[in-house]
């Protein structure tokens, strides 16, 4: 590549265009599908001898303005185009790409650890300085059901925005660790980056596998292997997950080893089972043992969704949801009406109920 840069910066001088290509970014035209590089540095690109790959300018549409001057070089010379342009022209030569003005620059992941840096710093933001691992863990839990709540929505913009509250978590976990020593966002990328190769060997090794079934037993002696001292199927289920997506996530590691039912009528079999020791644990007012004969029930409830291959918490959330939409607007027919729901009996708050459904679904 170095020719390619000698070239470039001396058809570039000839022309009058200022070049510093002591940092800069190399790419292939036909390899480009994204910006990945900072557009506060140059850029310089192989073309292709045919007409440039649509990927490349769709890529550079996403990141530069319609009317930026590029420069196309050929042989020794260098000429400008608007990069709106670039979709009438053909290689073979190389494309040089200025670096954006600031205001036209947009800030990349480099520029948001330098701010997360800056709000950590001595004169930074004191609610920033403040925070740790531990006092920012209620945050990422947030943040998490918040994105969840942007994926339901199928808003792509309010995903994006939380996806970015997601990161700004990650970030400041990142810069709390590397104040003290520990790890940096470097670090985090690297083990990422590493473990992502290590465990998909049918992509990046010789591996090869017939359905997403098998890449997932892959994936799950990768695992075992990774954690020798994991010694129970059991072992490595985080404690501090939803009882739902714990119990599920359980139940699917006991059978993996063959703890499990021989079909759906036995599991059915056994929640009716549970459901009558429950009720007759009523009538004793033992509160644990209601407790336990609940949590029995509840597990075997969890196994019935997994036989079924639906997600317990997914479903439950999207029930909770559902019935809030309902009961609100249960309350505003009832607002409607100049009536008050504590005021009203069963059936009369049944017949709003269905009014509500046939609203709102």
């Amino acid at each position: 590549m170095a020719t390619d840069v000698q070239r470039a910066a001396a058809a570039l001088t000839s022309a009058g265009e200022s070049c510093d290509f002591r940092s800069y970014a190399a790419a292939e035209a036909e390899r480009l599908e994204r910006v990945w590089w900072s557009t506060a540095q140059p850029a310089l690109i192989t073309l292709p001898a045919a007409r440039l790959p649509a990927p490349l300018l769709v890529a550079l549409a996403a990141e530069y303005p319609a009317d930026f001057t590029v420069w196309l070089i050929r042989g020794d010379a260098a000429q400008p185009t608007r990069l709106d342009g670039l979709a009438e022209e053909s290689g073979p030569g190389l494309l040089f790409l200025p670096p954006l003005p600031a205001e036209n620059h947009r800030p990349d992941y480099a520029e948001f650890v330098r701010i997360i840096a800056r709000l950590r710093a001595p004169d930074g933001c004191p609610w920033d300085r403040q925070q740790t691992h531990a006092s920012l863990k209620r945050y990422l839990l947030e943040e998490t059901y918040e994105t969840l709540e942007a994926i339901d929505s199928g808003d792509p913009r309010k995903l994006c925005e939380e996806l970015g509250d997601v990161l700004l978590q990650v970030a400041l976990h990142a810069q709390i660790a590397a104040e003290a020593g520990n790890f940096t966002e470097r670090d985090v990328c690297a083990l990422i980056v590493e473990k992502m190769i290590r465990r998909h060997p049918h992509v990046f090794g010789e591996t090869e596998v017939e359905d997403a079934e098998e890449v997932l037993r892959n994936w799950e002696a990768i695992k075992r292997d990774e954690s020798p001292e994991r010694t129970s199927a059991l072992d490595g289920v985080p404690e501090t997950l939803p009882a739902l997506l714990k119990a599920l996530d359980i139940s699917k590691r006991a059978v993996k080893v063959g703890f499990e039912w021989p079909a759906l009528a036995d599991v059915w079999a056994k929640a009716r089972e549970e459901m009558a020791e429950l009720e007759a644990e009523i009538a004793g007012q033992d509160g644990a043992r209601l407790e336990a004969e609940m949590g029995d029930l509840l597990f075997t409830l969890v196994n019935v969704a997994r036989w079924l291959d639906v997600d317990p918490e997914e479903a439950l959330r999207r029930t909770v949801s559902r019935f809030s939409r309902r009961f609100r607007e249960v309350e505003r027919l009832a607002e409607a009406d100049q009536r008050q729901l504590a005021e009203m009996d069963i059936t009369e708050m049944d017949a709003l109920w269905d009014r509500a459904k046939a609203r709102v679904g």
